[in-house]
């Protein structure tokens, strides 16, 4: 059993004597029932709960909107690379400078675009390099 020491002021002691001794109980039983009455966990009514709930969802939400929103970026960019790859890559099969295309190189670079957009891009570089 682990031991508390509680150290009260003078007037608070007389108190403590005073109710325990009209409680008919020792001064040490009295400051076990009080401790022990004592709820030490905070409360949480209904309302709290609710209210943490709902910030956990939508917590998780934002998370979600956060992956969704990565996922993104990380398609855009790997349709970003395809396409200069493929810049390069026939670039060099043509002999043709990439320095000509860096206008086009730019735009790929600065605009979010759908698989539509990419066919036309790739066919705008297919019809430069011929």
């Amino acid at each position: 059993m682990s031991r508390l020491t509680i150290r009260f002021s003078e007037s608070e002691d007389l108190k403590l004597s005073r109710l325990a001794d009209e409680s008919g109980i020792t001064k040490s039983q009295y400051i076990r029932n009080l401790l022990n009455r004592t709820n030490f966990q905070p409360q949480h009514n209904n309302t709290d709960s609710t209210g943490l709930n709902e910030n956990l969802s939508q917590i998780a939400e934002s998370m979600n909107n956060v992956s969704i929103y990565l996922n993104n970026i990380n398609s855009h960019l790997d349709k970003q690379n395809q396409l200069l790859d493929f810049l390069v890559k026939n670039s060099k099969i043509s002999n043709s400078k990439i320095e000509m295309n860096f206008q086009l190189i730019c735009q790929i670079l600065m605009t979010k675009f759908t698989s539509e957009k990419v066919s036309q891009m790739i066919f705008k570089i297919k019809e430069r390099l011929k």
